[in-house]
């Protein structure tokens, strides 16, 4: 009757869970794609073409130049899905987003559920020196963690997707692996790696759990195939892991110049400010600030005798403190893999979430007494600090439902860091205010002047804007000036496809295939530079040429409307109006609410004294009211008439 009651109380606090999964996370259900998710999903060509899902298991994960080597298909394979089923709508993506965070929250209920009874280590720990953790205050707990603030970047920003879901399999298996599923746990951690690089922290949780709390003796162990042949399979799929990536795969540079004694400093002060942060919520941002740490002697070292001290008291706190000892534990071995990993941004909060399950751990075992001792005065301030967090994160997400305002808000509280300025004068740019825009981004290039590493994108969007205005050379000058000392892959490409732009608007077909083609080389996949040269040739007439280039967009997207729009104008210039009228057919099949396709195959119409013109006509203007050609060729039908 216990065990049937006990039953009906976990379907109920997976209810409660869900509940308030979706109502906190509900304001964010349709805020846009933000920052990467522009290249991870908006822009890349990788999701929208099954002949594409290849290249994920070949060290890419997107379209745009980012160098190869990381290993993400599963990850990847799932934006595929979003597309397939919603295309660009972002509401699908963030359903699956929240929809893991649920998923996580449940694991994590059952896992403070299974470690709190769990057999640990003989000797470690007296059976009546230990205290079981109440259902009641494992639920707060995983309710604290549903609600918290500092997952908001995790679960709203689409492309973080990798942390919720590397977490899911991580939890799963750990799971499992406690409750003797052995393959299935196995099986875990590989759809782990094949989600997330730091995956690779599976073997050191099982390896350290086993060591340090798990009752046994080698004997046992050496007839206990089962857990040998575990064992065994870990060792040969990360060592497989690990041998494809090294093989196949190119090494990743980040943008960072940090040597790995630096990042290991800097990274002992994030392990502690991210626990700050999770204590108090009030800067959550996209960019954090962080000590430039370089000598044991700076004030800030002081962090990693502090890392080395949590390290200690692993060992200490296990034998009368196994859940703190353990959280300590999974804490720190989930921060692992960001000393040795030199990323370009040393603090995001995503890269909390998975370590972070330590904490709940931790929370798990420090509370247990306050709970039983004093079960209703410990219910108030719980349940106000959760509601407090509650409020927190449910502006936080209306505030990811404007790009506008986050970098706004960005800017105000994390002032010092460059990457919040340059996207808030891209959002300034975008909102069509480019004076405000070159007005911070001539700023950040004073303020932040030692900041190399933020330069060539600031330069790149301070070009766009002398180009709008027309200041063609001041544009093409400040490019130069950043791609004779650039080395970043993305900056380079970028750097070289709007010199081409830029050349090609001035008619200068040299320089502009020049910078064209280096562009290509950096990045074959890039259609739109295809179609842009393609459209150069057109206006030059060389439509030889422009079709040979227009035919490579279309053969790397074989969707895309304008390169069928380009491709008949080919056709229409060479007077094959019946090609022509097929292409800009197909152009507006693919994309039905693009004016110009009708204005198109309106005038090709026209020229076949086809009276099906008018149609065209009118669904130009009803697209575009203020089109000043369609405007023109109405009034003049008028007169004739």
């Amino acid at each position: 009757m216990t065990n049937k009651l006990s039953k009906y109380q976990d379907y109920l606090v997976i209810l409660l869970l869900a509940l308030t999964a979706l109502i906190i996370y509900l304001p964010s259900i349709s805020a846009p794609f933000i920052f990467d998710d522009n290249h991870m999903i908006v822009n890349n060509l990788f999701i929208k073409n099954h002949h594409f899902f290849g290249m994920f298991f070949k060290g890419y994960v997107t379209s745009y130049p980012i160098p190869r080597g990381m290993l993400r298909p599963l990850l990847m394979l799932t934006f595929a899905f979003n597309y397939l089923c919603g295309g660009l709508n972002p509401i699908g993506y963030h359903i699956i987003n929240i929809l893991f965070h649920f998923l996580n929250a449940v694991l994590l209920f059952t896992l403070l559920k299974l470690l709190s009874t769990m057999p640990v280590r003989k000797k470690l720990i007296e059976p009546q020196n230990r205290k079981n953790a109440p259902s009641g205050l494992l639920f707060l707990i995983t309710l604290l963690f549903v609600v918290h603030p500092i997952n908001t970047e995790a679960v709203t920003y689409i492309s973080s997707r990798s942390d919720l879901m590397v977490t899911f399999f991580i939890l799963s298996g750990f799971i499992l692996y406690l409750k003797e599923r052995y393959f299935l746990s196995v099986t875990c951690y590989a759809l782990a790696l094949l989600t997330k690089e730091t995956a690779l922290i599976y073997p050191i949780l099982i390896g350290g759990y086993f060591l340090l709390y798990t009752p046994h003796r080698i004997k046992q162990i050496l007839k206990n195939r089962r857990l040998i042949t575990f064992i065994l399979l870990i060792a040969i799929v990360s060592l497989g892991y690990l041998s494809y990536k090294s093989i196949y795969f190119g090494g990743i540079h980040t943008g960072s110049t940090r040597s790995v004694f630096s990042n290991i400093l800097i990274q002992s002060w994030v392990t502690f400010f991210y626990i700050r942060l999770f204590l108090w919520p009030d800067n959550l941002n996209f960019f954090h600030v962080n000590p430039d740490i370089n000598s044991f002697f700076q004030p800030q070292a002081v962090f990693f005798a502090g890392v080395i001290i949590l390290i200690i008291l692993v060992f200490i706190l296990r034998k009368r403190g196994y859940l703190l000892s353990l959280g300590l534990f999974l804490y720190i071995t989930g921060l692992i893999p960001k000393f040795y990993a030199l990323l370009k941004v040393p603090v995001s909060e995503h890269h909390f979430y998975l370590p972070g399950a330590g904490i709940y751990i931790i929370l798990a075992a420090v509370l247990i007494k306050p709970y039983i001792k004093n079960k209703r005065y410990f219910l108030y301030p719980a349940i106000g600090t959760i509601f407090i967090f509650t409020t927190f994160t449910i502006e936080r997400n209306f505030q990811l439902t404007n790009p506008f305002i986050i970098w706004k808000i960005g800017t105000e509280k994390e002032p010092r860091h460059p990457g919040n300025w340059i996207n808030l004068a891209i959002a300034y740019y975008r909102q069509g205010n480019p004076d405000k825009a070159e007005k911070i981004l001539k700023n950040i290039l004073r303020s932040f002047d030692k900041e190399k590493r933020w330069q060539a994108t600031t330069y790149s969007y301070l070009a766009s804007i002398y180009f709008d205005k027309g200041e063609n050379t001041k544009a093409i000058n400040i490019l130069k000036k950043v791609s004779a000392s650039e080395t970043i892959l993305t900056n380079l490409y970028t750097i070289h496809k709007m010199l081409g732009i830029f050349y090609a608007q001035e008619n200068n077909e040299e320089e502009a295939m020049n910078h064209f083609n280096k562009a290509i080389e950096l990045n074959s996949y890039s259609y739109d530079i295809y179609r842009r040269i393609g459209k150069f040739y057109i206006k030059k007439n060389k439509l030889n040429k422009a079709e040979i280039y227009i035919n490579e967009a279309l053969k790397i997207k074989p969707d895309d409307f304008y390169s069928y729009f380009l491709k008949g104008k080919i056709y229409e210039k060479e007077g094959n109006l019946e090609k022509a009228k097929e292409l800009y057919k197909k152009s507006i099949e693919t994309k039905p609410d693009w004016f110009q396709s009708h204005y198109a195959l309106c005038k090709v119409y026209i020229k076949q004294n086809n009276p099906l013109f008018i149609k065209e006509l009118k669904e130009t203007l009803r697209l575009k009211p203020a089109f000043r050609p369609a405007l023109k060729l109405t009034k003049a039908l008028l007169r004739r008439n």
